[in-house]
């Protein structure tokens, strides 16, 4: 019962702060303001009225659904080969492990310098592989640091 209670106090932790800011994109003040003193949509006839925004956010659904896609393929492979191989597995256990030793923005630092050297600053090719090695990354750790019930 004590989990549940943790879980929940958690949970409303992470999304109250995001169903405030829903709230206050309702409103009809040219600042934002809580709680919104009159109801309009003002807001998203402004971010749908304008093609920059649109191709924003375009461009943003399809760098994370390639992503996406190159995250799980790669992962299911990865987790393949290294199930069927031990001594891949062993070789290259030491550089799965990375993600647990070095902290992310080593990591990020170091992606900058090499994108810089293959020209991929500011491409999508970039922002595609940027993304799909973070969720590579995240991924390995979370799956290292999951407590077994």
């Amino acid at each position: 019962m004590a989990v549940q209670a943790y879980a929940t106090v958690c949970l409303l932790f992470l999304i109250l702060p995001s169903l405030v800011v829903l709230a206050m994109s309702f409103s009809s003040d040219p600042f934002l303001a809580f709680p919104p003193t009159s109801f309009s949509l003002q807001w998203y006839e402004e971010f749908f009225s304008d093609s920059s925004w649109i191709n924003a956010l375009g461009k943003s659904l399809m760098i994370a659904l390639v992503s996406t896609a190159l995250a799980c393929v790669l992962g299911v492979l990865a987790a393949y080969g290294l199930d069927r191989s031990p001594t891949l597995a062993s070789g290259l256990m030491p550089v799965l492990m990375t993600p647990v030793i070095v902290p992310i923005i080593v990591v990020a630092v170091a992606l900058y310098g090499g994108f810089v050297n293959w020209g991929l600053i500011g491409t999508d090719a970039g922002l595609v592989l940027a993304h799909t090695l973070g969720g590579q990354l995240r991924g390995h750790y979370r799956q290292r640091h999951a407590r077994r019930i």
